[in-house]
Parts: structure tokens; C-alpha cells; sequence
């Protein structure tokens, strides 16, 4: 890596415990805390000599994944609003979140929602505003956008990052490139 290429590891959050009315913002499940402890340990070992900038959603799921990264790497998360999943809509209550979200990754940029859409170009500017290596622990959703915008593609839904995968990106003069996909889970909102 020189020292004008950027390399920004892009880390889907581990699995998380159920969403509810009561509990909009659900940690992570005993299965999500080990996966991203394997995650963890497969960047300390890719990364080993090297101090990356570690960032995180401010959610629940993502700072909790991010710290147990953080210890592995010795590194404190910094919060990272940007990275945060795609917006709910007004009122838009828990039971018809997933359902929304399963539409929404039919379509292309062009056909969602206006906050959607401005929110999906947030993502790209602020990825665009990294520079060196950078571990940033996100979304789906947020990750999907990253890989369309290298791609030159509209669609919304782009692969199925498994929880706690790690997509690889690099970005310089000519713009962002994904290095590598992360694993995949087909069945995500199948």
C-alpha cells in the first residue's frame, strides 16, 4: 500500500438479539459476541504491525462489535454517524422495518425514498473522506452502498455480507475499488 492509497476495511456487525418496539437498538447475541471475536482475531493477524483508525456506527450492535475488535487491535473505536444503517422512515414501527428493508433491496437508488437517497450519498462522502487504513464496523445496508457506488451500479442490494464479514475497499485518485467481498450469507433477507 503507498502512502496515497486508502484502504478501508468494512466490517458488517455481528448478529444481533431481536429487535422490538421496546428495543429499537439490540446488542449483540451471544452468537454475534463470537463471531466478531473470530473477526477480531482474523484482523489482528491481517493487520499485525499495522495501526489502523477504527471506527464504528454508534449503534448498539456496531460499538459492541467494535469494541471487542478494539481490544483485539488495542485500538479505541471512534463513533461514526455516517455509518450508521439506512434511516427509518417516519412512524415506521419495528414490525414492518425488516419487511421495508427486504423491499427496499429490490429497488434502485432511483426509485426509494428521498431521505434514502440522501442518506445512501452520505455514506459515499464520508467513505470518501478516509484516508490510510481504516477499520469502520457498519451495516448491510451502508456497506451495499459502497460496493454499487465502486460498481457504477443503481441497485440497492448488491451481495448478502454474512454478520461480522469483512469487505475490503481501496480508494485513491481514481476513486473507490472493492479489493474483496466479504463472505456471504444467501438467506439474509431472501
Amino acid at each position: 500500500m503507498t502512502s496515497q492509497t486508502t484502504r478501508l476495511l468494512f466490517v458488517r456487525h455481528g448478529t444481533a438479539t431481536r429487535m422490538t418496539e421496546e428495543l429499537r437498538d439490540p446488542p449483540l447475541a451471544p452468537r454475534g459476541r463470537d463471531e466478531a471475536a473470530e473477526t477480531a482475531a482474523h484482523l489482528a493477524a491481517l493487520l499485525a504491525g499495522r495501526r489502523p483508525r477504527l471506527l464504528a456506527s454508534p449503534l448498539a450492535r456496531t460499538t459492541e462489535t467494535a469494541s471487542i475488535i478494539g481490544a483485539a487491535l488495542d485500538l479505541a473505536p471512534e463513533p461514526a454517524p455516517a455509518f450508521a444503517e439506512i434511516p427509518w422512515t417516519d412512524g415506521q414501527p419495528v414490525v414492518s422495518r425488516a419487511a421495508d428493508i427486504k423491499d427496499w433491496l429490490g429497488r434502485g437508488w432511483g426509485d426509494m425514498p428521498a431521505a434514502q437517497r440522501a442518506w445512501a450519498v452520505g455514506v459515499v462522502e464520508a467513505a470518501r473522506g478516509l484516508s490510510g487504513l481504516v477499520v469502520v464496523v457498519s451495516h448491510f445496508v451502508p456497506i451495499n452502498v459502497l460496493v454499487g457506488h465502486a460498481r457504477g451500479s443503481d441497485r440497492v442490494l448488491e451481495f448478502r455480507p454474512r454478520p461480522a464479514s469483512v469487505t475490503i475497499f481501496t480508494a485513491g485518485a481514481d476513486g473507490l475499488a472493492v479489493e474483496s467481498l466479504g463472505a456471504e450469507d444467501e438467506s439474509l433477507f431472501a
